[in-house]
C-alpha cells in the first residue's frame, strides 16, 4: 500500500494526530497569554489605577503565562500600575513604622 496516496495509513494518521496536538497546545498557550495580559490591564483599569502606555507595552510583550499570572494577582493588591512589576511580597503586611 503505497503511503503516498493513502491518507489513512497508519504512520500518515499518527503525523496528523500529532501535528494537530501542537497545533492545539500552541494555539491554548497563545490564547492564555492573550487572555492574562488582558487581564492584568483590565484589573488595574476596574480598580481605577491609571495604566500607563510603558506598563500596557511591557504587559502586552510578555509571553510568560506564570508571569502574567503573577502580574494580574498583584494588579488586585497594587497602589500603582508599576507595582505589578515590583519584586517584593506585595501580600506581606508593611514594615512597622519607626518609634
Amino acid at each position: 500500500m503505497p503511503m503516498q496516496n493513502d491518507w489513512r495509513h497508519p504512520l500518515a494518521e499518527k503525523i496528523r494526530e500529532q501535528a494537530f496536538r501542537q497545533a492545539y497546545e500552541e494555539g491554548f498557550k497563545e490564547g492564555l497569554i492573550e487572555v492574562r495580559a488582558e487581564g492584568v490591564v483590565w484589573i488595574l483599569g476596574f480598580r481605577g489605577i491609571p495604566v500607563s502606555d510603558a506598563v500596557r507595552e511591557r504587559v502586552e510583550s510578555c509571553y510568560d503565562p506564570d508571569r502574567l499570572a503573577l502580574w494580574q494577582d498583584r494588579a488586585m493588591r497594587a497602589e500603582k500600575a508599576e507595582d505589578i512589576f515590583d519584586d517584593r511580597d506585595l501580600t506581606a503586611p508593611p514594615p512597622p513604622h519607626p518609634q
